[in-house]
């Protein structure tokens, strides 16, 4: 399923099977905001048509990480524009002119779903500019600015827009889904509770009004809503809710550690189509604790 949606003037977002959003920013120059999984290429192109763009119309490619939801579709780009300039983290740069170390690390992740999720090609040494804190992308009468925000991840930059204040989180957020809360994202092996949090701070201070999720789409904040808090404090439960759980029963299988999570955090068993991404989640914090 591939929606594509009018947010500005503007910004479009072009969402793959209502999970995966991906940006579109039009000014003189035209920015992609991450492109998703290899095998949402075909329907990248097919978003991108729809609006009269190809991948020879986008002249930046600006990667929030390189986790391959993000950046799976990166390679494929530059084959089919060798002038597409790739903005990326320098920690996470050489991992997309060789991806085999990146796509093992997915492949222990993803386990018996990695196969789906298409081959990534390697983007070529030339197309990329590292970018971080205090780098603009510039557009023409606008730009977006540049923010690093590890936690997530080591590579992980979010933009912000200060012409809509918006920011294109990545994963810095976690996830918004509609009628349902803001849950965290913190897969292995970079999740760092600390780091998260400051980054979240870091977002809050750009008092943004609008946050352009890379999962699942766009949403307007409400000045009485407490969502940078809540996600804090998210960090924070979870945290302590794995940390009590490695303490009682050091060792234990990481099948038994989610159900005793679950049972404990009992609100997420309102949610059981998301249960893979908290597993997911749930084996980042524990890897985060084990490493300390």
């Amino acid at each position: 399923m591939l929606t594509v949606e009018n947010i500005d003037a503007r910004t479009v977002s072009i969402t793959f099977d209502g999970y995966r959003t991906c940006y579109v920013v039009r000014d003189r120059k035209t920015v992609l905001v991450d492109c998703g999984y290899p095998s949402d290429h075909p329907g990248l192109l097919a978003g991108l048509d729809r609006l009269g763009l190809d991948p020879g119309s986008i002249d930046y490619l600006a990667l929030t990480h390189i986790h391959l939801d993000h950046a799976g579709g990166a390679g494929c780009l530059t084959r089919l524009n060798p002038e597409l300039i790739v903005c990326v983290h320098g920690r996470g740069s050489r991992h997309l002119v060789d991806p085999a170390r990146l796509l093992h690390a997915a492949a222990r992740v993803y386990g018996e779903r990695f196969a789906a999720i298409g081959a990534m090609l390697p983007v070529p040494e030339g197309n990329l500019k590292t970018i971080d804190s205090g780098d603009t992308i510039e557009l023409g009468a606008s730009h977006l600015e540049v923010h690093y925000t590890p936690g997530h991840a080591k590579h992980h930059v979010i933009f912000h827009d200060p012409f809509a204040a918006a920011v294109f989180t990545g994963d810095a957020l976690g996830l918004k889904i509609a009628d349902q809360p803001n849950f965290i994202l913190t897969p292995p092996s970079d999740y760092d509770k600390c780091q998260s949090v400051d980054s979240i701070n870091r977002i809050e201070a750009l008092k943004p009004k609008r946050i352009n999720f890379a999962h699942c789409g766009t949403y307007c904040l409400n000045p009485r809503e407490r969502i940078f808090e809540d996600l804090k404090q998210a960090h924070e439960q979870w945290t302590r809710c794995v940390t009590a759980i490695l303490n009682e029963t050091p060792g234990i299988e990481t099948q038994a550690m989610w159900k005793l999570f679950l049972k404990q955090q009992p609100y997420l068993q309102r949610y059981p189509d998301r249960h893979a991404s908290f597993l997911l989640s749930v084996r980042g914090i524990r890897t985060y604790i084990e490493s300390k």
